[in-house]
């Protein structure tokens, strides 16, 4: 059995339906751990002052991987790789040489400043934290500095993933994030009760060490194991890094954006930073499924065309996937905020996990919901600026978005603890208990930052490229008027669902509100499907039809991880 584990990992997938299957079942395994992760955080640690410190200490960790990590991405680095071997006359020694000096650059460079940042964190964790307690601070501290190994690990595993994809070893570069997961769960389990919260900071190393060292068996192989050398070819070092800058600047802002978000849910009830960041993971599992997937899926062919300045072909093909994540993404928002409390009570709902817990959590979770289908369309229309290479574009507006965000979190946050009436109108608005229904501005704020977000994007995108193409517009029109009518009946379907469940079902144990959601769930999406036919919605029946006929032979994606959690 060893024996065949082994030859899997060095097989080479060369048939891409094979490659589809293997990478498909380990993104969902994948996730089904990242859940188990958090059930784990929230059966043993809690949402409290320990949990807060756990998930604060991510931030600058976070941010050092995204700024400075993600600027030698696997894909910029796999080109450049595939390239070498294949042309240069050296061929793959070239390669190996040209990637040790990568690995090289990136371990120092991240070495030194994470070096800096571990004598700076006293200072920083006022500025991240500034409503924690001395202890909780402390804490926090210690936290962090462990933490600071892990963009080191998953910066260095980041570029080994550019190598097991030039062998097509997708087995591998598939495992590598369930093995990340799997090391946080055994920190949870294992750890925690012994040495407490540091526990939670080895979790996450031994999960970075484990990530890394699942493709070192396939560098070995191939004898592309990094080794500290000279640098020699700076200037192509740069040019690589220089063409990360863009996305690199993206996503920083998005962690600038998250860190400050931290800082302010510091300082209100204990267990704030616990709820959000949950809230947070959960909506973020179908913004990767369908925002994410369908924006990388569609980048290839995106450059492709407008490289050959078949602009109309662009076009077409951008308003088609602006469609289908519309498509999917309506009904979806729709069921989370519908079975909102189904989904955390099954996910979250154990142990130290409180009914009041249970509830802020799924009143975020409603709210994060609202822009759920702005924070999918956001990742493919940035892909299509980046495709048409104007790359300022969607980093002016992630800018401008940021600062909305915070801008918005605080001013809600303000309102919110001075105007009894908008209190009272938020909790019952989402069944949340008043008390720590605070920290439920900053979902407000981030979901309304992502809608006037890509509304900009759309804007832009429509000044650029839709002059004269109204037509396409109205098609975009049709399918969003389309989709959320059918939402709307598939969320009242669904709530007829809850109620009825809610007499046959016992909703106090697992198995009752599992299937009470579930039944909510299937009557809501039977309901959409209807709709749909009957809307005679031709775009929303040919992808029903596709997504019957062709479920299999799909070929999903596995987007670079972005975040250390």
């Amino acid at each position: 059995m060893v024996k065949d584990f082994v030859n899997l990992l060095n097989r080479e997938f060369k048939d891409i339906h094979q490659a589809a299957i293997v990478i498909a079942i380990f993104t969902f395994l994948s996730q089904i751990l990242g859940l188990l992760r958090d059930r784990a955080l929230a059966h043993i640690v809690g949402p409290s002052e320990a949990l807060d410190v756990y998930y604060a200490a991510f931030r600058i960790p976070d941010f050092l991987f995204v700024s400075v990590a993600s600027l030698i991405s696997m894909t910029v680095l796999l080109p450049v790789l595939s390239k070498k071997v294949n042309n240069s006359e050296e061929g793959e020694d070239r390669a190996r040489e040209f990637f040790s000096q990568v690995c090289t650059v990136l371990f120092f460079s991240l070495s030194i400043i994470s070096a800096i940042l571990f004598f700076l964190m006293p200072f920083l964790v006022d500025s991240i934290a500034p409503g924690f307690s001395e202890i909780a601070k402390h804490n926090l501290i210690e936290v962090s500095r462990i933490m600071l190994l892990s963009p080191i690990l998953l910066g260095l595993s980041n570029a080994f993933g550019a190598v097991t994809h030039l062998y097509k070893k997708f087995f591998v570069y598939a495992l590598a994030p369930i093995f990340y997961n799997l090391g946080i769960i055994l920190g949870i389990i294992f750890l925690y009760e012994r040495i407490g919260i540091m526990g939670l900071g080895f979790g996450v190393i031994l999960g970075a060490v484990m990530h890394l060292a699942v493709q070192i068996p396939i560098l070995g192989r191939h004898k592309f194991l990094p080794k500290f050398t000279k640098i020699k070819d700076k200037k192509e070092i740069r040019e690589l890094v220089s063409l990360s800058i863009p996305r690199t600047l993206a996503i920083s802002l998005n962690s600038f954006g998250m860190l400050v978000l931290v800082s302010i849910l510091s300082k209100l009830n204990e267990g704030a930073v616990s709820l959000f960041s949950l809230s947070y993971n959960l909506q973020s599992v179908p913004i990767g499924i369908i925002g994410i997937s369908y924006s990388v899926a569609s980048f290839p062919l995106l450059v492709e065309l407008f490289s050959k300045n078949e602009i109309d072909k662009f076009v077409l093909h951008m308003t088609s996937a602006i469609r289908r994540v519309l498509f999917w993404a309506l009904p979806i928002a729709t069921l989370f905020i519908v079975l909102r409390a189904q989904i955390v009570r099954v996910t979250l709902g154990t142990n130290l996990f409180s009914w009041s817990d249970t509830r802020l959590v799924a009143a975020a979770l409603g709210i994060f919901s609202i822009g759920l289908v702005a924070q999918a369309l956001i990742h493919l229309f940035v892909r299509g600026f980046y495709a048409g290479g104007k790359t300022s574009k969607p980093l002016f507006v992630n800018f401008i978005s940021t600062i909305a965000m915070i801008g918005f979190s605080v001013l809600f946050l303000q309102f919110y603890q001075n105007n009894e009436t908008f209190r009272f109108f938020m909790a019952s608005l989402f069944r949340a208990p008043e008390e720590g229904a605070g920290m439920l501005m900053l979902p407000l704020g981030y979901s309304l930052a992502g809608i006037l977000n890509v509304m900009i994007l759309w804007i832009i995108f429509k000044r650029d490229y839709l002059k004269g193409q109204a037509f396409r517009v109205r098609e975009v029109f049709s399918t969003l008027l389309h989709t959320l009518a059918a939402s709307c009946l598939a969320g009242i379907f669904a709530y007829f669902g809850l109620i009825v469940g809610d007499r046959f079902f016992d909703i106090n144990s697992f198995l009752g509100i599992f299937l009470q959601g579930a039944l909510g769930g299937i009557l809501g999406l039977i309901a959409f499907t209807i709709a749909i036919y009957l809307f005679d919605d031709k775009d929303g029946i040919a992808v029903l039809e596709s997504f019957k006929q062709k479920f299999w032979k799909s070929k999903p994606i596995i987007p670079e991880d972005e975040n250390l959690n």
